[in-house]
């Protein structure tokens, strides 16, 4: 997605699945290299005060922005919407629902794994 979005200089808000934990948006932020993400805090808050807090980020010249938002956190489209208005660039919302549940296991995954195991002995 970062790719994408990079390419047609776009903001991406993801919708990461948890319910109301906010440890998977964390770790996918991270992975993903989120500017940002909304997590464990409050539920439910206005759009509008989110982005207030998250605006400064926006500022920094980049082409493009990665928000990963716990679900129920709030209404991704209207966060999208909202961002649009804002900056005047194209957002988009994506909810990943249960496609994000793993699959097969990359060799690199395997083997950061069994280094990381290693460091533990």
């Amino acid at each position: 997605m970062r790719d994408t979005s990079s390419s047609h200089q776009r903001i991406s808000v993801v919708e990461v699945m948890g319910r109301y934990c906010g440890d998977l948006t964390l770790a996918a932020a991270i992975a993903g290299g989120c500017e940002f993400h909304h997590g464990c805090l409050k539920w439910n808050i206005p759009v509008t005060i989110w982005w207030q807090k998250s605006k400064p980020v926006s500022r920094k010249g980049k082409n493009t922005l990665s928000v990963a938002i716990t679900e129920h956190m709030c209404d991704v489209d209207e966060l999208a919407s909202y961002i649009e208005k804002e900056t005047g660039r194209e957002t988009r919302a994506t909810v990943l629902g249960h496609i994000q549940r793993g699959g097969s296991r990359f060799l690199y995954d395997r083997i950061l794994a069994s280094r990381m195991g290693r460091l533990c002995d």
